[in-house]
């Protein structure tokens, strides 16, 4: 599947032409299992999309290792990056994926509460997120993703709350 990405992608780079004909793309993309995507059958667009991401980094995980371990061997006993991080030939992580950090983010969600006893209360969350929906209303992308993040929750019950007699 990669190489159809790339060959679709040098198509439209390098060539003319107004269309590139994707046949040979769609066919190679396949599900978890491996078996074809049936054309013509309905799917969220974000759940082809990570679908899609997930095909990639499994075809690109052995081609990243294969560069840690040729670029380790290949640093005079140096076993930094420029970064400073420390190279390893571990498996990669998710996080640590070039389809990861380019395709996929990061949100800290913080909420914020008073207590009936009117104490303040702050509560963080770090979570992943493939997609986001941007309220297209408002005048510009940034305001629309700021309203998509903000909201109000009636009735919020706080850890605190739980554990008073």
């Amino acid at each position: 599947m990669v190489e159809e990405v790339q060959k679709a992608f040098a198509f439209m780079l390098a060539s003319n032409r107004k269309y590139i004909q994707p046949a040979a793309l769609v066919n190679a993309i396949v599900d978890e299992n491996g078996a074809p995507l049936a054309i013509g059958d309905q799917k969220d667009v974000g759940e082809f999309n990570i679908n899609f991401l997930a095909r990639i980094e499994e075809a690109m995980l052995p081609l990243q290792k294969a560069m840690e371990v040729s670029m380790s061997s290949g640093l005079a006993g140096s076993q930094y990056l420029a970064s400073g991080r420390k190279m390893g030939i571990s498996p990669l992580r998710r996080e640590e994926s070039f389809i990861s950090k380019t395709f996929f983010g990061n949100l800290l969600v913080m909420t914020h509460a008073i207590e009936k006893d009117n104490m303040p209360i702050e509560l963080k969350d770090e979570t992943s997120f493939g997609q986001t929906i941007i309220n297209a209303n408002e005048k510009t992308v940034y305001q629309g993703w700021e309203s998509s993040c903000f909201t109000e929750i009636e009735n919020f019950v706080t850890p605190r709350v739980r554990q008073l007699p």
